[in-house]
This record gives structure tokens, C-alpha cells and sequence, in this order.
């Protein structure tokens, strides 16, 4: 007599519990593949790691003094531009699923107001 009560409890919670899971464990994972992807992208662009390595040596191969002194502040300039965009993509992405995860608390907020006035 006991056992469909239980049954029909656990499988309320279990339900709860994957739909939990999935919301918030698999949206951090999709939303964190898609940021990797575009940094990548967005890495095959800008090479920040190679424009460092490269920072005093001039455009093009053209060893000559204006080469020099113009390829030093287009490769700063580059270099800090990479890091601003790669900051923001990360902080948007984060923005992103901190929004998706207040989703749920914010309708269960919005539900639950009208009940209590």
C-alpha cells in the first residue's frame, strides 16, 4: 500500500533533480564550449601569443628603422585590443549564464509573490 505514494515521491524528485542537472550543469558546459570556441576563433585572428613573442622584431620582415619604429606600437596596440576582446567575451559569457541561472529562482519569485499578499 505504501509503495505507490513513495514511488510516485521519488520519481517527482528524481524528475526535479535531472531537470536541475541539465539546466545548470549542461548550460555551463554548452555555454563554456561556445566561449572556448569563439576565443579560439577569435585567437586565430588576433595570435596573441605569437604577436608577444614577436613584439620587437618588425613587420613583414623589413629590417629597416621605420619598420622598427612603426611595427613596436601597432603590435601594443594589438596586443592590448586582444586582451580588451578576449576580457569581454569572457565576461559576457559569464554574464550569460548567470542570467540563465537566475531564470528559474525568478519565476518561482514571480509565482510565489502574488500568494503571499
Amino acid at each position: 500500500m505504501n509503495t505507490l505514494p513513495i514511488y510516485i515521491l521519488y520519481s517527482i524528485l528524481i524528475r526535479i533533480f535531472l531537470f536541475l542537472r541539465n539546466w545548470y550543469v549542461a548550460s555551463l558546459i554548452f555555454i563554456s564550449k561556445k566561449t572556448v570556441n569563439l576565443l579560439t576563433s577569435l585567437d586565430l585572428f588576433f595570435a596573441l601569443k605569437i604577436t608577444i613573442n614577436h613584439i620587437f622584431s618588425p613587420l613583414y620582415q623589413d629590417y629597416t628603422l621605420i619598420s622598427y619604429i612603426i611595427s613596436i606600437p601597432i603590435r601594443i596596440v594589438m596586443i592590448i585590443s586582444a586582451i580588451i576582446i578576449y576580457i569581454l567575451v569572457i565576461i559576457l559569457a559569464i554574464t550569460i549564464y548567470i542570467m540563465w541561472s537566475l531564470i528559474i529562482p525568478f519565476i518561482i519569485y514571480k509565482i510565489i509573490t502574488p500568494l503571499l499578499l
